[in-house]
């Protein structure tokens, strides 16, 4: 999967918020592509909030060894039903992604 166009903003972007804290997050967080990866998932309620903070353009992956959090699956948001303690299982996720390293 990957990121959008990159997409500029510039002084005259509306770029929302009332705080200096609002307007950083917009600028250098939301503007942004990111993928992130939340391993051990348990329910998927966190994926909606990360999927929140990094802005609608982000990708993010939950994996998880039980099938129901599948869920938890919808725009922007994969979920990699796998077990976490194999090496295939992560070699094959690995292979899955557009980027390189999961930290």
């Amino acid at each position: 999967m990957r990121c959008p166009e990159n997409v500029t903003i510039g002084a005259d972007t509306d770029i929302g918020g009332t705080t200096w804290i609002d307007a950083w997050v917009t600028v250098h967080i939301g503007s942004r592509c990111y993928y992130v990866v939340e391993i051990g998932v348990f329910g998927g309620g966190s994926l909606p909030m990360w999927r929140t903070y990094f802005g609608e353009r982000s990708r993010i992956y939950g994996v998880f060894a039980n099938p129901p959090v599948a869920f938890m699956r919808g725009p922007g948001i994969e979920i990699v039903i796998g077990d976490q303690s194999s090496p295939a299982f992560w070699e094959a996720f690995r292979a899955l992604l557009l980027f390189p390293w999961v930290m």
